[in-house]
């Protein structure tokens, strides 16, 4: 692989990010990428005019909350009120963000002067992806796919990043296009593409045991869990337990492996790892029928990703971020730590006798509730 390789977004990517360019963020490692010679960008104009518009968008609705609480005080008479802002600064300070950022990306702007609108209607009345519900949406979609293979081919390759499927569906069969749907995707195809890339891999498992020990510290702490009780069906449904109190033991790291490599240079890596976890809940709750409460055990085994970067000259980590959530994909067993209850009708459906352990709501028992 030759650098800088060239790629280009949807507007959907950089929608997804919300437009954060803090350190430690996709964008700023994007930045990053770029000043270092490793990535050009080039979008569409319409892309840009998209971004524009959908960060103006964002700052109006953040002006509606300010405005909001504005007469919220002075309906309730507080001495303190938010100052008002100048709706028209605020859209100027969206957009100026906007161009500094694409300044920062250095990118090369992709015009649609010269694609033929005639091609354009052939696509939309023959259905070819994008269009292929022939909505006024999907025009902007077909303006960037038509900018792109006008632009690239055999000899000028482009890794391009969406998440619409029609657009993709439109860019499958071009050869000089790869498509994906992170900008992750690309960051770890860089990242194997260098020749440090095997010596970054050992520092990081050389590092499994301390991170293990750090992720296995750290799962004491509470915070760094969260199991629900309840799950919802497609019909809108909810059946399980709304647990008032939670107590989180034989919490155990299973296994970890290297997920994606980010980024890395002289003093710094960058990774993200796959993680699997065994952990055991007491978890409390009160009956909403008025039955009395009780306590159900849980055990879970849940896989979760822990983003982790480590110092290169002195091999150890420097940060680690991880949330472990559990629920019904990580349920294995769920079953009341005491019998204490008398049943107090029968499960319509199925004929079982329901208590406070096995109510599913509903009327139904737990088994059957989420048919309901």
């Amino acid at each position: 692989m030759e650098f800088p390789i060239t790629i280009s977004f949807d507007t959907n990517i950089f929608d997804s990010y919300q437009y954060n360019i803090d350190e430690g963020s996709d964008l700023f490692t994007l930045i990053q990428y770029v000043q270092e010679g490793y990535i050009k960008v080039v979008l569409s104009n319409v892309v840009i005019a998209e971004m524009k518009s959908h960060c103006v968008e964002k700052a109006n609705k953040i002006l509606d909350n300010i405005q909001s609480s504005q007469a919220i005080s002075k309906q309730l008479k507080l001495s303190y009120a938010p100052s008002t802002v100048d709706k028209e600064s605020l859209k100027n300070e969206a957009e100026s963000f906007i161009t500094e950022f694409l300044d920062t990306l250095n990118v090369t702007v992709m015009d649609y002067s010269n694609l033929s609108i005639e091609d354009l209607f052939i696509n939309y009345f023959s259905k070819n992806p994008p269009f292929e519900e022939r909505k006024k949406s999907e025009f902007p979609d077909a303006v960037i796919v038509m900018q792109i293979k006008q632009r690239f081919g055999k000899n000028n390759p482009l890794y391009f990043i969406t998440h619409d499927d029609g657009v993709k569906r439109a860019l499958k069969a071009e050869e000089y296009c790869t498509v994906f749907s992170s900008i992750s995707d690309v960051f770890d195809l860089i990242s194997k593409a260098r020749s440090e890339y095997n010596n970054i891999q050992k520092t990081i498992t050389e590092l499994f045991p301390s991170i293990i020990a750090e992720i296995t510290k750290r799962l004491q702490n509470e915070d760094c869990i969260s199991l629900a009780g309840q799950s919802q069906d497609a019909y809108g449904n909810i059946f399980g337990y709304e647990y008032k109190d939670v107590k989180y033991y034989n919490q155990n790291v299973d296994g970890i492996s290297i997920f994606t490599i980010d980024y890395f240079d002289e003093k710094a890596i960058a990774s993200r790892l796959k993680c699997t976890v065994s952990i055991d809940a007491e978890c409390s709750y009160d009956n909403h029928n008025n039955y009395g409460s009780g306590i159900n055990i849980e055990k879970h085994k849940a896989n979760f990703a822990v983003s982790v970067i480590i110092n290169r000259e002195q091999k150890n980590i420097e940060a680690l971020k991880f949330h472990v959530f559990l629920g019904g994909d990580s349920r294995l067993e769920r079953y009341p730590k005491y019998e204490h209850s008398k049943p107090y009708t029968t499960c319509p459906e199925c004929g079982t006798d329901i208590s406070i352990e096995n109510d599913g709501g509903n009327g139904f028992c737990i088994n059957c509730a989420p048919n309901h």
